[in-house]
């Protein structure tokens, strides 16, 4: 990608504006201009909503092409491979005698590779007669195949495409570094040799001492970072939000991080894997070379591909995290498996003996929403109070609306609960609920919940006379200073406003690269040290605590004083 980057800052260097550019109108040739400074700048979302308006059919400019051209460049860069394709293929289209179209042809191609579309791809690579070219196609196609390519589908490439030579010389260089070949692996990889002409180095001998794999990934000066989220790059859209959009702020969240932790002197390179449930490619990620230079692993989410990274990474020395899960289960997984988030099982028993010391008495009602986050909670949640010897008046699933609430909860005449548990994920679920438990005469009764249940914002001044707890790891408080500066910063870069995936992005690498960097390979001791406050230790959401577990059991249990909510557990 050398030759793209050096040819798209010399065309921005060296475009010279004619005359006729001044009779165009003064935001025409603003927001050019400012899309070619955020381009430059590593803004690539923000220059592609600058430029679309440039490359309309029905009113062009002297910018047109160019503006095209910038587009393809910034949807690339921002790993938007079919939004840039489009864009170059419009261009093609619009001006097939634009004289640069091998810059565009590579671009196409390179985009084709990004959506794993190898023969798409040589098509538009062959179109290219300039041999200045020729270096980056072959850099470009090799990378390709060491991210994405497992040894199985190499060999089928290669029977599919013989006269490549890129896939040939991978071939064999595979071959030649596994420990024990097949007989039919040795005649392939010297037939291949004779017929690309391919030289491969001599092996070095093996040194006296043995490096370690824990003495080469962790004495490298640098942490490298794998991030396994699904992107779904292939079915990637700006006219609407997506329902992944969350792996894409979480992402944006590493990338603020990354620069804090520059600044504190600790250097992490940051590898992003589109990975979703496809157990192959993910096996085909673990073979490569560069993912197993990895310190730290965050992800992937999927159980599928979950399993098959624990069963490849369960014993080595890399810091492996998932950064979403609640799931109990995982913790058995690997030694070197941390999980971000407190378990459901915590959240259930700490919850619960809570609100055994709050409550008057043993007596409790339990209501929850329709999804099976919410019924795993709130059976969970039974099973522990009777342990502490509970009795449960009442639970019920409920719909989120307060006709239907006001039908189904009893009125509670001859049996009043000391206290009410709520499990939703639907922040339409806890205020209709509130009201229903007000006609009641319980408003006044301790009521444990999940924040999920309730916007935050609408519940804060009803919930000021109350008795309600909320359930909350992730508390945004955008009061705190190292918060408005994370937002201000945050828009600067990316002219959006950040999620709470942003905020968790930021929070576990600043966590997770400081462990890193201060106690390199045995990150365990740091890990255990101490809890790590948000406040003290300059995190955005709750903090970390790895103590006692390899869950996050930082205090979760919320409180509103007046004003605000404060973590009260």
């Amino acid at each position: 990608m050398k030759f793209l980057l050096s040819l798209f800052f010399y065309i921005i260097g060296s475009y010279q504006v004619s005359a006729q550019l001044f009779k165009q109108k003064d935001d025409v040739s603003k927001g050019y201009t400012e899309a070619v400074r955020d381009i430059k700048n590593g803004k690539y979302q923000s220059a592609m909503q600058k430029l679309a308006p440039l490359t309309s059919a029905n009113q062009p400019t002297i910018y047109s092409e160019y503006a095209h051209y910038h587009y393809g460049v910034a949807a690339y860069k921002n790993k938007q491979y079919q939004a840039s394709k489009q864009m170059l293929l419009q261009l093609l289209n619009r001006y097939p005698n634009w004289n640069r179209t091998s810059e565009v042809y590579y671009l196409i191609g390179a985009n084709n590779l990004g959506l794993r579309n190898w023969k798409e791809g040589n098509l538009y690579f062959d179109k290219i007669k300039d041999s200045s070219f020729q270096e980056d196609i072959q850099s470009l196609k090799q990378q390709y195949l060491q991210q994405y390519v497992d040894f199985d589908s190499l060999v089928e490439m290669q029977k599919q495409f013989p006269q490549d030579r890129e896939i040939a010389l991978e071939l064999v260089s595979r071959i030649d570094k596994k420990s024990s070949h097949t007989k039919s692996e040795v005649t392939m990889a010297t037939q291949l040799q004779k017929r690309f002409n391919i030289e491969l180095k001599p092996k070095e001998d093996s040194p006296k001492s043995k490096t370690t794999e824990s003495e080469r990934l962790w004495g490298k000066g640098y942490y490298d970072v794998a991030v396994l989220l699904p992107f779904r790059l292939d079915a990637f859209t700006v006219s609407r939000r997506m329902s992944n959009q969350f792996a894409y702020d979480y992402y944006l969240g590493l990338l603020q991080a990354q620069k804090k932790l520059e600044s504190e002197g600790i250097s992490v390179v940051l590898s992003a894997y589109d990975v979703s449930t496809d157990e192959q490619q993910m096996k085909g990620i673990i073979e490569n070379p560069s993912f197993q230079n990895s310190n730290l692993v965050i992800g992937p989410l999927y159980t599928s591909t979950f399993d098959v990274t624990m069963k490849y990474l369960a014993k080595s020395p890399m810091l492996l995290v998932n950064p979403l899960s609640t799931d109990a289960n995982l913790l058995g997984s690997a030694k070197n498996l941390f999980l971000a988030h407190p378990t459901i099982q915590t959240q259930v028993e700490k919850g619960a003996s809570f609100m055994k010391k709050t409550a008057k008495g043993a007596k409790a009602v339990i209501y929850y929403g329709n999804s099976s986050k919410d019924s795993t909670m709130a059976f969970a949640y039974r099973e522990e109070l009777k342990k502490l010897g509970g009795q449960i008046l009442d639970m019920q699933k409920l719909p989120a609306e307060r006709e239907s609430m006001e039908t189904l909860i009893p009125t509670f005449e001859q049996e009043r609960p000391d206290h009410v548990a709520v499990f939703g994920t639907s922040s339409r679920f806890g205020q209709p609920l509130l009201a229903t438990l007000d006609n009641r005469n319980l408003g006044k009764t301790p009521i444990l919940a999940t924040a999920s249940s309730f916007n935050m914002r609408q519940v804060s001044l009803a919930s000021a006379g109350k008795s309600l707890y909320l359930l909350e790891s992730d508390y945004v408080d955008k009061d705190k200073e190292e918060m408005r500066k994370f937002q201000k910063d945050y828009w600067e870069v990316n002219s959006t406003f950040p999620s709470v995936y942003s905020y968790q992005g930021y929070d576990h690498l600043l966590f997770f690269g400081r462990m890193m960097g201060k106690y390199n390979a045995k990150f365990d001791q740091g890990l255990t040290l101490r809890r790590y406050e948000s406040d003290q230790d300059g995190y955005l959401l709750g903090g970390f605590d790895y103590r006692h577990s390899h869950e996050n059991q930082v205090p979760f249990i919320l409180k509103y004083n007046g004003t605000k909510w404060v973590t009260i557990h």
